[in-house]
């Protein structure tokens, strides 16, 4: 972590990072290993309980202190709308595509933030235990942001208007 930090300021452990262990495997899925400690620090998850459990309080708390996972939402957000705003200045209507990656202020040079917005958007009804944890930890104006965004496929709405106008034009010709 502190290697990561002082060429990229901010960095935090993603849940795929792989890394040579001082015991001796080159290719220690470390990610995986906060993961699976991690995950909802509450503990309602069978796997996390069982493994914090086998730590000690003070291990618990080094563990927590790591930078681990997804920035805040403030700071997505913020991220999101200047990518939404720049990349809508040479392509209106453009929308944020599930797969889009950018380079975010943070120093990840390839944030997934399509894949951030995708996990807090889909079935925006709340129907999925992710989406519902994940938009559950933010505030009601950061879900507000959230939705306000231009993601994904354009809406039935947009589409039948476009092919009803183009019907419309391709008639008159």
């Amino acid at each position: 972590v502190a290697q990561q930090q002082c060429t990229k300021p901010g960095w935090r452990i993603p849940a795929n990072h792989v890394l040579a262990a001082p015991w001796g495997d080159p290719k220690w899925k470390a990610g995986s290993w906060v993961a699976s400690r991690r995950r909802r620090q509450t503990g309602d998850c069978d796997l996390v309980r069982s493994s914090r459990g086998k730590m000690t309080e003070r291990q618990r708390q080094r563990l927590d202190a790591l930078p681990y996972g997804d920035i805040s939402p403030d700071a997505a957000l913020d991220a999101l709308e200047a990518e939404v705003a720049q990349q809508q200045c040479t392509k209106p209507g453009w929308r944020i595509p599930a797969n889009h990656v950018l380079a975010a202020p943070w120093g990840d040079p390839k944030w997934k933030a399509g894949s951030w917005v995708a996990s807090r958007r889909r079935r925006q009804t709340g129907d999925c235990d992710l989406v519902r944890s994940s938009r559950g930890k933010m505030t009601e104006r950061q879900r507000q942001r959230l939705d306000a965004l231009p993601y994904g496929d354009i809406s039935p709405d947009a589409a039948l208007d476009a092919l009803e106008a183009e019907v419309a034009q391709q008639q008159c010709t």
